[in-house]
This record gives C-alpha cells, sequence and structure tokens, in this order.
C-alpha cells in the first residue's frame, strides 16, 4: 500500500556523498591506471588502486558503522517518529557502501575492456527483482532492501572473477585484504562497544551527540593504531 511504500522509499537511500567520493577518486586516476596498463607494469597498476582503496577504507567502514547504528535517531530527527520503521531498510542500503571502496570499473577500462564491466553489471536488476519477489512475502519491508544487498554483492563477486581472469591476477593479491580486515573488524567492535548508549534516556539529538563522540573516538583510536601497526609490518618487511 502506499504507506508502506513511503516507509521503504524514506529508507531506500544512501550516502550520495561517500559514494561521490569513491567514484571521483577512481575516476580522477583513471588515466594514469591506463597508462600504467599501456606500459605493461599491470603490478604497478594493481598497487596504485589498491592505495585508493587503503585510502578509502578506513572512512568509508567507519561512516557505515556509524550510520548502521544509529540510523533510528537519524530518522527520528529527519524525518519523526512515524518513518522510524525506515531506519531498518535504511541499515541494509548502508552496509552496500563498503562495496564502493573498490570500483573494478576502472581497471577494466583502463584495460580497453569497458563492455566486460557493463556486462557484469547486467544482471543487477534481474537479480535485484527476482530476488525482491521472493523476500518481499516473507520479509515485508526488507526484503527489497535484502535483494538489493544480495545482488550488489554477487555483482562485485563476479567482478572481482572478471578482473581477475583480465589482468592475470589472483583474488589474493588483488585487493589489499589486510587493511580491509582490519577496517571491518575495528568497525564491528567500535559498534559492539557503543551500541549501548543507543538506549539511553535522552532525546535523539543527545544519544546522536553522546554516541558518535564515543564512536568517533572510539574508531580514531583504532585508526591510529592501523597506522602505527601497518607502518611497523611494512617497515619489518621492507628490512627482510
Amino acid at each position: 500500500n502506499r504507506a508502506t511504500f513511503a516507509l521503504y522509499q524514506r529508507g531506500a537511500m544512501r550516502v550520495p556523498f561517500l559514494n561521490q567520493l569513491c567514484d571521483t577518486t577512481f575516476s580522477v586516476a583513471l588515466p594514469r591506471y591506463s597508462a600504467l596498463f599501456q606500459a605493461g607494469a599491470v603490478k604497478d597498476l594493481i598497487n596504485e588502486w589498491q592505495s585508493a582503496i587503503r585510502q578509502l577504507a578506513p572512512l568509508i567502514f567507519g561512516a557505515t558503522g556509524a550510520a548502521f547504528l544509529f540510523a533510528d535517531q537519524l530518522f527520528v530527527l529527519a524525518f519523526t517518529e512515524q518513518y522510524t520503521a525506515s531506519a531498518s531498510v535504511f541499515r541494509y542500503y548502508v552496509l552496500s557502501l563498503p562495496f564502493a571502496v573498490a570500483m573494478y570499473s576502472p581497471l577494466l577500462r583502463a584495460a580497453g575492456l569497458p563492455t566486460a564491466m557493463w556486462l557484469t553489471s547486467l544482471p543487477k536488476l534481474a537479480i535485484t527483482g527476482a530476488l525482491g519477489y521472493v523476500l518481499v512475502p516473507h520479509l515485508g519491508l526488507i526484503g527489497p532492501a535484502i535483494a538489493v544487498l544480495a545482488s550488489e554483492a554477487l555483482t562485485n563477486l563476479v567482478q572481482v572473477a572478471v578482473v581477475c581472469r583480465c589482468l592475470s591476477v589472483r583474488v589474493s593479491t588483488l585487493l589489499p585484504w589486510r587493511t580491509l580486515a582490519y577496517c571491518g573488524a575495528a568497525t564491528l567492535l567500535v559498534c559492539l562497544i557503543v551500541s549501548p548508549l543507543r538506549n539511553l534516556a535522552l532525546s535523539p539529538v543527545f544519544v546522536l551527540l553522546v554516541g558518535g563522540a564515543s564512536y568517533a573516538a572510539l574508531y580514531g583510536a583504532a585508526e591510529l593504531l592501523r597506522r602505527r601497526l601497518f607502518s611497523a609490518i611494512q617497515s619489518s618487511e621492507e628490512s627482510l
């Protein structure tokens, strides 16, 4: 019905600034990627692409955790308590944000294979529609949101396979797994620590202020630790 659709429509949104930041970061680097591929320096191409991921990952993972954690308070402030149910939908859309950290289209464009990217993205709508049709009767409002998240994950898996094949690289070396794993683990841990603050008997504004400040402080400390730890590991590896 119309009321349910309104709730879904409010929740079915992404964080435009962060998605645009990721897209711009990789788009600006595309000429450099193309030059490296033309020179046959595929390893350097992957290294530069991974460098962009390492810069984006801490911000994107941190923002994902904060938006997921305080979605209820954000929606009450932005749209009133009438749209509290939309927060559940929003959470699933937010969980797709980390996929933007690694954009594969610049690699395929640099390799002169833009059609491959288009073909891997084409089934996305069909998968979303099919899963949504199956899940809505069982999960209601969040069914289509889960379908979007699942199709995003499946599409990324296909794109990883295509990139590995086109560039002749292994999955184990394609992505900076150490950085992604650390950022994911740090986000999850900070969310678990800060989560009880959502139940404070305060207005949504003060819950956001107290919870947001606590989240930022803990995640910032985890990021500082990551930089020092990874710097020490890199120095150790270079000395071997």
